[in-house]
């Protein structure tokens, strides 16, 4: 009997490190051939980047992925806005802090940045780097 070779399928997500808190690098296939790929850690968002990818068969166990992104100038690159900061004269979980002592993100990260200033995720817009500066908003 000749052994049938199926056809590899990527569709789904798929994250490096699952194991590791607070930490996200995630790819996400459609069956469509879009991808999205994400990363992040510590809460902070740091790439968010939508794309096309073709599979290949590159074996009888193993493929070939290559990702088309149509980002070739920096001034398309996505860019999260916030309309409004809330800024507290002191952060409101203050009080809380005692109960992170056990907490291994806070024993490997060392200083935590600013947490007086909020921001409402329902607010979020997403834009590129060019719809920023065309609004007045110029980037570091």
């Amino acid at each position: 009997m000749q052994e049938q070779i199926i056809p590899f399928l990527l569709s789904g997500a798929f994250e490096a490190n699952p194991h590791l808190y607070d930490y996200l690098h995630r790819l996400s296939f459609s069956p469509s051939g879009l991808v999205e790929m994400v990363d992040g850690a510590g809460q902070v968002l740091n790439s968010l980047v939508n794309g096309r990818f073709s599979l290949q068969a590159a074996g009888q166990n193993a493929a070939l992925v290559q990702f088309f992104w149509n980002i070739r100038d920096e001034q398309e690159w996505p860019c999260l806005l916030y309309q409004c900061r809330y800024v507290f004269e002191g952060d409101p979980l203050t009080r809380v802090f005692s109960s992170r002592t056990g907490n291994l993100y806070y024993r490997l990260e060392g200083e935590e940045p600013d947490t007086n200033a909020y921001y409402r995720q329902d607010d979020r817009q997403q834009l590129t780097a060019r719809e920023l500066s065309q609004m007045g908003i110029s980037l570091p």
